[in-house]
């Protein structure tokens, strides 16, 4: 776990251990994701509970803002980004130390969701929740540390890093959820500034490299669409008239 670690940092150690585990700031938020996810698979209704919902915050269920990561539903998926989350969040917390790393976390979970909930006055309501978000942006900024790491068949970190920004922005756009597009792009932000903070370089290489180049993989394949509809329509409202022309005549 001492791979990525530079140098002239120092990992502070666990905050407790469990016998022979060592409890830091990663350990112990992927444990009570894991405890959420068996608790929902138990009571799925109590997500909602849990869950970022603009209208449940206004109406006092302020503790959204901050639980949001831990509504987890079971799915495969919610397994796969607990273990993303836990992987990278470890080496991490390993380069800043569990303190800051707790502090970075902290803010990026409570900074998305209080600006999402002003967000969804412009975009709409809906809900926010799952551990996905806050393990992409743990995705994201550890690639953004290491950009020319070598990952599976030899893919270089950056390269995986534009896909994980581009794929959900993509999803998202597709599905229309505004809501949850805006958190995540807010997320991204929120989590650079909080990078910046705790003496990372995560918000040089995401204007730089990561958002740039992710945003273009995403605008195209949405302007094709869209003109590919566009004609489609034409085509359509084409053939229309000329029935109507030709039943009139």
């Amino acid at each position: 776990s001492d791979r990525y670690t530079h140098p002239d940092r120092e990992w502070s150690g666990p905050w407790f251990t469990l016998g022979r585990l060592e409890m830091g700031t990663t350990e112990v938020v992927t444990g009570l994701g894991l405890v959420s996810f068996l608790v929902l698979a138990i009571a799925p209704s109590l997500a909602g509970v849990l869950a970022l919902n603009p209208a449940s915050v206004v109406r006092g269920a302020v503790w959204q803002v901050a639980t949001w990561p831990l509504a987890n539903l079971p799915s495969l998926w919610t397994l796969l980004s607990l273990a993303m989350f836990w992987y990278f969040g470890r080496e991490l917390e390993r380069e800043v130390g569990r303190s800051r790393w707790a502090a970075w976390l902290g803010i990026v979970t409570l900074g998305s969701g209080v600006l999402a909930l002003l967000a969804a006055a412009l975009v709409g309501g809906g809900s926010i929740g799952g551990i996905s978000t806050l393990a992409t942006l743990v995705m994201v900024l550890f690639i953004a540390e290491h950009p020319q790491l070598k990952f599976w068949f030899g893919i270089p970190a950056w390269l995986i890093g534009i896909v994980l920004v581009a794929l959900p922005l993509l999803q998202l756009l597709a599905a229309r959820a505004w809501l949850d597009l805006v958190h995540l792009l807010l997320g991204l932000v929120v989590a650079a500034v909080a990078a910046r903070s705790i003496g990372l370089t995560f918000s040089q290489s995401l204007s730089q490299v990561l958002l740039p180049q992710a945003f273009r993989g995403a605008v195209a394949p949405l302007v094709s669409t869209y003109i590919a509809l566009i004609k489609n329509t034409t085509v359509a409202a084409v053939i229309g008239v000329n029935l109507v022309m030709m039943k009139l005549a």
